[in-house]
């Protein structure tokens, strides 16, 4: 044989395993084959067909095996760059296909004097000289042996730079970089070493040093490729102990080479390479991040430390060593395929080295021989058994599976590893697709012995028994050593009449193979592989399992594996898995590999498919490639290759229409082609055929869970769900594991699942042919009704009161550390499931008012339902309470039946109930649910009396008959100025100040959408009919429609000069119009986004537009204080509305078109929508309308106002319905839900309300407190009593402890300014702005005297020690004293100056303070007149004045914020108290002068401890300015009165409880005082007002009256909540 040309060379690449001759004279040299044993004919032969079994020709299938293979030649010495290349080294594509096969194999002889053998390749690779190192270089270069390039059959791009050896040596410092020598197999399993002579080798050049200067270099060049950069790191931290490896350095230098290959392919790609190249480089990318991972880990220097000493870890650092080889090897093979005729290697040129024709004829003369020989008949002649038989088999996608492709090969070449490994995976997965690659693989590298592909389509490949004689029969052709053995065998068992085929499977497997291979493989270092793929499509099952038995029990010889696939059948699994430690085989579950690699092979496949039919697409697509369709099937075929492989035929078939078939997956849930459903079916078959009728019913049961769980379910769940034993349930998945993945036996708590959806479509019979008469076929609605009767049936059995053991209702679940494991054990999983899905599974279900589950709803919600809430809230689930009502209540409303729409009824108002409770801060603490959510509920929600005759012991409260507390409250976070209610009631949208559109889930107030777009404040928002869509109008001037269910903007409608305040779409949802601060009113076409009309008239701004319900007309509310109705499409203006006096803020139509109401200030109006005529105004004194709505059957008008109130009216009496208290800022937007039952808030404070309109009664609320602001208050003397005065001109007497008015004292004809008490509380003197002062007898209520003089308001009023006389102090200037018998004026005396409306007496009437807005303060003597100080110090007005109790100190307070404590005497400032953010109206000093009191417009009273100048107290609750303050006589109690119309009664230390603040807003907990960390109850402001308040007198519609504060009893609460619940008989 001819010496190949140094300077031609090209990269060896693609081994098989590896024994090198260790001669002389043949260092540095990697053998392309082991040694041939003995010269005898045909040793190790493969023949030309390269691996395939039961033939002894070459076929076309074998032929194009052998062109992929890549070969390992030997390497040259000092290969440089040829300075050119012949022509003819490019073979053609038909020249390269008639090569002989290519096993390029030596004697020793020739080995001797051949250096080496280049087998056929199509092109010749550059060098990577510049990769090597020089000791390996050097080392090459003393043993005077060539290192030849590597052979492989595509070509590396031209432009990647090569360095001349020669200066390489003479310029490289660190490492001089030399030619590669070392690419081969895998050295030898056992571990021995396979290189040159250790002894041989110089000190000053360890073996590990090239390797590591080599991948020290491709780590620094390798950003191009990540994942190779990282693995290379990997493996340089773990030469670090080089010296432990010693024995496996062929695997690192191997390891090396083919790091080197892949690097410089990756570095040499252009950008634009191909999809397919890229696809697979990128699984190449995927496998070693994996490895690198692994490798990461080992590299530390403890673990390092010990793999110095651990042969175990070093053998796994040696596993991990090879997988990385695999892969890159795999990998770069098909990469190589991929670039075949691009641009980029089109220049380079190589030439093939001739092969060596004497070794293989003498090959193929032994294969001849063995197969003549007359003895191997007798194993019979089983025909296309093995893989590449020319059948449809088809190999993984090049660049699919490489993963998993290197870790079969890892354990192929290892004899460490168990004998046998299984490959798993559920019918579709792709075994034999894998297997059929595996063992190409394995062929390519001599490895593969032989392969049974097994079928149920035939008869003979079913059979087990044909298994292992095929098996010997294909050994024996492929190893003549092993032939020989057999044949000897064969002819001594022939010889006494033993028929190999009728043995048994273990003496078969012991005479045809163990025996055999004892001999052939003896002495042999290389492996050799038994495949047999498909186990579960063999027919006799004992067979089988005699199969099985002896193949994993028999241990081997250890050059002979044996590997096994099938489904994962539990016939199969079971021995695989309970096989004992020695004998367990190595296992791989393909369906247990992560779905993102899955995907990404998938991915692979079906674009390698496409590939076929891509020119009719590319034309079609118009270069857009690839389209969504081709993700989408990705998408349907989920892990099961078997899925794409069916739509890629239907796609490709020629007989169709290939675009429209691909076009048909545009939708991601297209339908799948119905190819997979006989595979099924025939799988069903199997496992329900000889079922008994019970173990059928348990299938059914168990299959029909499974189509409709809501998510997968674990076997203990299924156990539970169904009251089935779990080894029921396990027994009746037994036979379906090939389609469902059931957990091993002990993991019980593991998921069952479906490997495909498809599955699930077959048995529902929703794609499939299948005759419904199957036993196997599922109704969904059956199946659902089913699951709801078990889901009932589980929680009335297991739910129950505290069902989490609780120890204290004081605590928040989050604080209860034993929470958690306390409800993992008395909740189990099934009772979870139950609890969040029965209602979904009911919703399924056909109405049927005789329904069994009507009954058993009925039943379920009279006690039962509070405990499943409860379980709900401890699960964090309480919010899916109400959607679950809501649908069981939607379900009943389709039955048509009284008794059903009576219980659908209570469902809503249940539903109510618990949305009260969900979104309220008492779901914090799950007693809560009862002692306060149910304690204050009011009782027209759900079943609440009823109830509440089960736990006697919560907390009692007195509620309103008119309750207005809201069910849910959303926070926006900023101020909302417009909702809306989708038509389904389902979502909720806000538009707010930070220009936001919101949209939320109206049944558990969480955000679901932001739709971000504006650039300044949303105004107004509207949904369209169909809900599909929503209009925004703001004040950056435009209109926006946003797609609500894909959150994307539409058309941008601009056309306005100022902003938009108001819009509104027509039903059909066509047409929009909108109103804006321009005076216009513009209606637009939503479709176009074009300007249909433009609507002048109003002659100012306009604040709101409503459609009427036709869509035909439209009217609109202005700033110049009209409403105009319009035609819209004629242009035509039909009617002026006149008769508000203040700008309309609020327009809209009822229902039926015939009217329109119209909110302005403080009034509601309605109008005849035909006519123009005003039928009703309804005075609000709320302030202005921001909004009104009509009621969907036009009864009721909803009004939301500026004061923050939201009020119902009766649209026919103009009577106040129900008001609504909750918002603390104005009420922006308010609107009806779409079935009536809801109202939906807006308000600047932030919030979106929620709020229940059932309660609504329509009576009049008796209000008994002032109806318009209080200006002063006082206690009597004992605190029984309250006098108040206020702007409505009204004296009342009020009980001081329960609020009920005593005497209403009406006489004054203009507003009250002060009240004032005599000493002995028998008479009241009041002073008012009609200049006049009052005295009443307090016990009757009768006006004694009219003191008239004044002829100014009268500012103060105060008895005089004695009570026998009156000082009163008038805007005037005058100061008169009278007789309190007789109503004699005394005495007049008049100032300098008049006196301010804040002037104060002190207690003995001798002097006289008032205040004034320059800030000043000044004292009077009342007798003489004369003023004896002035005191300066405030920097602005002065508001209030008041003496001390003693008269020797006095405070004022200042629109400045402060307030200002004097000596009386000396007029010096004593303390200044800050703390108000607003102008204080009121000081009062305590009756021991240590504190005083402050009301200020801030909303707040503030209480001073005067010995610290100290804020004491903060009281919050006034929704309004607080404009007066003072304490009781014992000083325990404050009264103060504010412009929300109330007085409200301080406690400052007689309430049973505090209110927990947070950022200075009470949060609704009660807390107890002596221990605050105790809670006590939750209740809603508007029941239980902010502590220390323990009274609320009321005027006001929309703020309650309160007298009751709650005491608690500690036997139902604390420790001892339990006792709360009473269960009745």
């Amino acid at each position: 044989m001819s010496e190949p040309d140094p300077s031609k060379f090209s990269f060896r690449r693609w081994a098989r395993g590896v024994k090198e001759d260790v001669k002389d004279g043949f260092k540095q040299i990697v053998r392309s084959t082991p040694p041939t044993p003995s010269p005898s004919p045909g040793s190790h032969s493969r023949s030309a067909d390269h691996g395939v079994e039961g033939s002894t020709t070459s076929t076309p299938a074998a032929e194009h095996a052998i062109n992929d293979t890549l070969r390992v030649p030997i390497a040259s010495p000092y290969p440089t760059r040829p300075q050119s290349t012949p022509p003819t080294l490019l073979a053609a594509p038909s020249q390269l296909e008639r090569l002989p096969s290519a096993i390029a194999i030596v004697s020793s002889s020739e080995e001797q004097t051949n250096h080496s053998v280049i087998e056929s390749s199509q092109t010749v690779a550059p060098d990577l000289a510049q990769y090597e190192s020089e000791p390996i270089a050097q080392e090459a270069a003393r043993t005077n042996h060539p290192q030849a390039p590597f052979a492989l059959h595509e070509a590396i791009p031209a432009h990647i730079p090569i360095v001349d050896t020669q200066q390489a040596l003479q310029t490289s410092t660190s490492a001089n970089l030399q030619p590669s020598s070392n690419l081969g197999p895998l050295a030898n399993p056992s571990g021995g070493s396979t290189d040159v002579q250790k002894g041989e080798e110089k000190p000053s050049s360890p073996w590990y040093a090239g390797i590591r200067t080599t991948l020290a270099l491709v780590e620094r060049a390798a950003d191009a490729f990540p994942p190779l950069k990282s693995t290379v790191a990997g493996i340089n931290g773990i030469l670090d102990i080089y010296h432990a490896f010693d024995d496996n350095k062929r695997d690192f230098e191997r390891l090396a080479e083919r790091v080197k290959l892949v690097d410089a392919i990756l570095r040499s790609s252009p950008q634009d390479a191909p999809q397919e190249f890229k696809d697979r480089r990128d699984g190449l990318g995927r496998t070693l991040n994996g490895l690198a991972e692994n490798l990461k880990g080992k590299g530390d220097r403890k673990r390092l430390e010990r793999l110095a000493r651990s042969k175990e870890d070093q053998q796994e650092i040696v596993r991990l060593i090879r997988e990385v080889s695999f892969a890159i090897e795999i990998a770069m093979t098909l990469i190589l395929q991929v670039v075949k005729g691009i641009n980029w290697l089109k220049d380079r040129q190589g030439e093939e080295y001739k092969t060596i024709q004497e070794p293989i004829a003498r090959i193929d003369k032994g294969v001849a021989a063995l197969c003549k020989a007359e003895t191997l008949k007798s194993l019979g002649d089983v025909k296309n058994f093995a893989f590449s038989n020319g059948t449809r088999r088809r190999e993984c996608v090049p660049g699919s599976r490489v993963g998993l492709l290197s870790e079969l090969l890892t354990w192929g070449v290892d004899r460490k590893t168990a004998h046998a490994f299984w490959l798993s995976g559920m019918a579709g997965t792709g075994k034999t697709a894998v297997s059929e690659t595996f063992c190409s693989q394995l062929s390519k590298r001599r490895l593969l012995g032989a392969s049974f592909f097994c079928s149920l389509t035939s008869t003979e490949l079913s059979d087990v028994r044909a298994i292992i004689p095929s098996l010997a029969r294909a050994l024996a052709k492929a190893r003549p050593e092993f032939g020989n053995a057999l044949a000897a065998i064969l002819d001594e068992e022939l010889s006494q009449g033993n028929d190999p085929l009728l043995m048994k499977i273990p003496a078969q497997y012991e005479y045809l193979i163990l025996a055999p291979a004892k001999e052939a493989f003896r002495d042999s270092d290389e492996n050799v592989i038994l495949a047999v793929d498909a186990l579960d499509e063999c027919r006799d099952q004992e067979a089988l399992l005699e199969f099985l038995e002896v193949v994993l029990s028999t241990k081997p010889p250890a050059a002979l594996k044996i590997f096994l696939t099938s489904r994962p059948e539990s016939l199969i699994r079971e021995p695989m898995e309970l096989s004992s430690t020695p004998s367990r085989p190595q296992l791989c579950r393909l369906h247990d590999i992560e779905h993102d690699v899955v995907r990404a092979d998938i991915e692979l496949f079906v674009h390698h498919e496409l590939e076929k039919v891509i020119r009719p697409l590319k034309v079609a697509y118009q270069g857009n490639w690839p389209p969504l369709e081709a993700q989408n099937i990705v998408e349907r075929s989920g892990t099961l290759f078997i899925i794409a492989a069916t739509i890629m035929r239907y796609i490709c078939d020629k007989a169709g229409d290939t675009v429209e078939r691909f076009r048909e997956f545009h939708k991601s849930d297209a339908a799948i082609p119905s190819g997979i459903y006989s595979l099924y079916q025939s799988i069903l078959e199997a496992a329900f055929g000889t079922l008994t009728p019970k173990e059928k019913e348990n299938g059914l049961s168990c299959l029909s869970l499974l189509v409709v769980a809501l998510r997968p379910l674990s076997v203990t769940e299924y156990s539970g769900l169904l009251d089935l034993p779990i080894h029921t349930i396990r027994a009746a998945f037994t036979s379906l594991h090939s389609v469902v993945q059931v957990p091993p036996d002990g993991h019980d708590d593991q998921l069952i699942c479906i490997y495909h959806a498809s599955f699930v479509d077959f048995l529902t019979n929703q794609q499939s042919t299948t005759p419904t008469s199957f036993p196997w076929t599922i109704d969904r609605p059956a199946a659902h009704s089913m699951v709801a009767e078990h889901c009932f049936r589980t929680m009335n059995t297991k739910l129950q009161f505290n069902i989490a053991n609780i120890p204290s209702s004081f605590i928040l679940d989050c604080d209860n550390p034993h929470l958690p494991t306390e409800v993992e054990q008395n909740i189990p999983p099934h009772l979870r499931y139950a609890c969040l899905g029965w209602s979904q599974h009911l919703s399924m279900i056909i109405p049927d008012p005789m329904h069994p589950l009507v009954a058993i709803l009925s039943g379920f919600i009279q006690l039962k339902v509070l405990f499943w809430i409860e379980a709900m809230n401890l699960l964090n689930s309480a919010l899916q309470c109400n959607p679950a009502l809501c649908r069981a209540s939607e379900w009943l409303e389709k039955h048509d039946h009284k008794d059903s729409a009576t219980l659908a009824h209570q469902l809503k108002d249940t539903g109510a109930f618990v949305l009260y409770f969900s979104a309220s801060p008492a779901s914090q603490s799950t007693p809560h649910l009862y002692i306060s959510s149910l304690a204050t509920s009011p009782s027209h929600l759900g079943l609440v009396p009823a109830w509440k005759n089960h736990f006697p012991g919560i907390p009692t409260l007195q509620t309103h008959s008119s309750w207005s507390t809201p069910l849910m409250r959303i926070n926006v976070g900023s101020q909302v100025w417009g909702v809306a209610v989708s038509p389904d009631g389902k979502c909720i949208a806000s538009g707010s100040e930070d220009g936001l559109v919101r949209i939320w889930d109206a049944q558990d107030g969480k955000e679901v959408e932001v739709l971000e777009g504006h650039s300044q404040c949303v105004n107004s928002v509207a949904f369209s009919g169909d809900g599909q869509h929503l209009a925004s109008g703001s004040a950056d001037c435009t209109v926006r429609l946003w797609d609500v269910m894909a959150g994307k903007e539409g058309n941008v409608l601009q056309g306005h000069m100022d902003m938009v305040t108001s819009v509104a779409l027509s039903n059909s949802g066509k047409e929009l119009v909108s109103g804006s601060e321009d005076g216009s009113v513009r209606v637009w076409d939503t479709t176009t986004g074009e300007e249909m009309v433009v609507l002048d008239g109003q002659t100012r701004a306009v604040y709101s537009v409503a459609f009427s319900s036709d869509g035909i007309q439209i009217a609109s509310g202005s700033e110049d204080h009209t409403v105009r109705v319009w035609d819209w499409r004629l242009g035509k203006e039909l009617l002026v509305l006149k008769g508000h006096t203040w700008g309309v803020m609020s327009v809209t139509f009822s229902a039926d078109g015939m009217w329109i109401a119209s909110g302005s200030d403080n009034d509601v109006r309605v109008w005849n929508a035909r006519t123009g005529q005003e039928e009703r105004a309804i005075d609000t004194q709320t302030g202005t309308m921001q909004s009104v709505a009509f009621s969907k059957d036009g009864t009721q008008i909803l009004s939301g106002s500026e004061g923050g109130t939201l009020k119902l009216w009766d649209v026919e009496t103009g009577r106040e319905l129900q008001a609504f208290q909750g918002h603390t800022n104005h009420i922006t937007s308010a609107v009806f839900s779409s079935d009536g039952r809801r109202i939906i808030s807006g308000s600047l404070d932030g919030f979106i309300g929620v709020w229940d309109r059932t309660g609504a009664r329509k009576t009049e609320q008796r209000l008994q407190g002032h109806t318009l602001l209080v200006n002063s208050a006082v206690f009597s003397e004992d605190g029984s009593q309250i006098v108040s005065g206020s702007l409505d001109g009204l004296v009342q007497v009020w009980d001081g402890r329960t609020g009920e008015q005593l005497k209403r004292l009406d006489g004054h004809t203009a507003y009250v300014r002060t009240v004032v008490l005599s000493p002995d509380g028998t008479r009241i003197a009041s002073g008012s702005g009609d200049n006049s002062v009052r005295v009443w007898d307090t016990a009757t209520g009768q006006e004694l005297l009219v003191l008239q003089g004044h002829t100014w308001t009268v500012y103060s009023v105060v008895f005089l020690p004695g009570g026998t006389s009156i000082v009163s102090a008038s805007g005037d200037g005058t100061v008169r004293t009278w007789d309190v018998v007789t109503g004699e004026e005394l005495m007049v005396v008049e100032g300098d100056r008049g006196v301010d409306h804040s002037a104060q007496f002190s207690s003995d009437g001798s002097c006289i303070a008032s205040g004034s807005w320059d800030g000043i303060v000044q004292i009077w003597d009342v007798a003489e007149g004369k003023q004896l100080k002035v005191l300066e110090g405030h920097t602005d007005g002065v508001c209030s004045v008041g003496f001390s109790p003693d008269g020797t100190c006095v405070a004022s307070g200042s629109n400045d914020g402060t307030v200002c404590i004097w000596d009386a005497d000396t007029g010096e400032v004593q303390m200044v108290l800050s703390g108000h953010v607003g102008p204080i109206h009121s000081v009062a000093f305590s009756c021991n002068s240590t504190h005083i009191a402050s009301a200020s417009m801030d909303g707040t009273v503030r209480v001073w401890d005067l010995t610290t100048g100290k804020e004491h107290l903060v009281l919050r609750g006034h929704i309004g300015q607080v404009r007066l303050v003072a304490f009781s006589r014992d000083g325990t109690r404050i009264v103060s009165g504010s412009s929300d119309m109330t007085l409200r009664v301080w406690d400052l230390e007689g309430l049973s409880y505090s209110s927990e603040i947070i950022k200075d807003q009470a949060t609704g907990w009660l807390l107890a005082p002596d221990n605050r960390q105790n809670h006590l109850m939750y209740a809603p402001l508007t029941l239980v007002p902010q502590s220390p308040c323990s009274l609320i007198i009321s005027g006001n519609s929309a703020i309650p009256s309160f007298s009751s504060p709650p005491t608690f009893s500690f036997d139902a609460i604390g420790d001892n909540w339990q006792k709360c619940f009473t269960p009745l008989p």
